[in-house]
């Protein structure tokens, strides 16, 4: 199978719900803020945004980013 049939598919089973594209960036965005001040990271909201709408976009690296979460939360409660 090709990788953009995979991609696909995997874009497909893995839907943000109800919402719209904006609301998923916005979601996204919000959680790289919270990352970012956890990190004491250097930054400002337009490079969140920006950075939000590229994982919205790319399949892959939304799936990526949706693993990486659970062990944020875990890395937030131990810091």
């Amino acid at each position: 199978m090709k990788l953009k049939q995979v991609l696909s598919q995997v874009k497909a089973s893995i839907s943000w719900s109800q919402k719209t594209p904006h609301e998923n960036i916005k979601e996204i965005a919000l959680k790289l803020y919270h990352n970012r001040q956890l990190t004491e990271e250097e930054g400002d909201a337009d490079q969140d945004w920006f950075k939000a709408e590229q994982i919205a976009n790319n399949p892959l690296i939304l799936i990526l980013f949706k693993c990486n979460q659970p062990l944020i939360k875990t890395e937030k409660k131990f810091l």
